[in-house]
């Protein structure tokens, strides 16, 4: 997940990738995928690599600028 990479690591490919996305075309976000998101960033395997700072950074990247939509509908 492009998310997950971009938060370990700051100006990894993954983080360039999602910047990108968000500067040059159109993110699609719906509320299973951004629980998903979060659930994964407040694991504690990432503590010692994601500060409560960068998870912050990072969750609210891929929810400012997104297009939200609901699965199934049309």
């Amino acid at each position: 997940m492009i998310v997950i990479g971009a938060a370990l690591k700051h100006d990894s490919n993954p983080c360039l990738v999602l910047v990108g996305a968000y500067e040059q075309d159109l993110v699609a976000m719906s509320e299973p995928v951004a629980d998903e998101i979060l659930d994964v960033l407040a694991r504690p395997r990432f503590a010692d690599v994601l500060t409560l700072q960068r998870q912050a950074e990072i969750a609210r990247l891929p929810f400012s600028g997104a297009h939200w939509f609901m699965p199934g509908s049309a």
